[in-house]
Formats: structure tokens, sequence, C-alpha cells
């Protein structure tokens, strides 16, 4: 998976973050730019993902804007684009995958906030 991030200033002062994917069987990743990410909301992420690994227990996250549900569990973690009617995942990752690539968001995030 090939990506990097970046960032835009808005007239408001607003910094919207932006995961750009190269690969588009990745795509449904660039669902996760926006406005409103902390270094402390992907650690949270990063957590529920975690608390999911080898276990039986489920985590669930929506997206601000209604963009992008992630659902994990003991199998791996499952993304579904709701901008589209498509019922099945649109991309489904082992957690440590998911894990990796957020890893490397939340110090790009720390570095540009």
């Amino acid at each position: 998976m090939i990506y990097n991030f970046s960032i835009h200033k808005s007239l408001t002062d607003s910094v919207w973050f932006y995961v750009n994917i190269e690969d588009s069987e990745y795509g449904v990743l660039g669902n996760l730019s926006n406005v409103y990410w902390t270094p402390k909301i992907i650690q949270q992420l990063i957590d529920g993902i975690l608390s999911t690994k080898d276990t039986n227990n489920e985590y669930k996250y929506q997206t601000e804007g209604d963009d992008l549900y992630i659902y994990s569990n003991g199998y791996g973690v499952q993304f579904f684009d709701l901008n589209t009617q498509q019922k099945d995942a649109d991309l489904i990752l082992p957690h440590d995958t998911f894990i990796d690539f957020l890893k490397n968001f939340k110090e790009f995030v720390e570095a540009k906030s």
C-alpha cells in the first residue's frame, strides 16, 4: 500500500489532513481525509482496533461526516464507503497493516498540528 499525507489550510485557519492513496485497491482509506483529526482521536482508533486483535471483541468507528464506517473484529479490519450502495466491505486489512498506517498518520498529524 503506497500512501502519503498532506495538509491544506483554509481561509478560516482550519487545517485539513489529507490521506492520499496511490493504489485504487486501497482508495477507500482516502475517506479518512478530514479536518477533525487529532493525535488523541487517532490513538483512540488505534486502541479500539488493537482491542479486537486475537479476541472476540468488536470495534466500530464512523468518521465525522459519515463517509467511512470501520468495523474491526478478531479476523481483521473492514472498511465501508458509505457514499456507495455496496453492502460488502470495500477493503479488508489485517490489524497490523492498519495499525501501522494509523501510527504513521498520527505522527504526521502531531508534526503538523
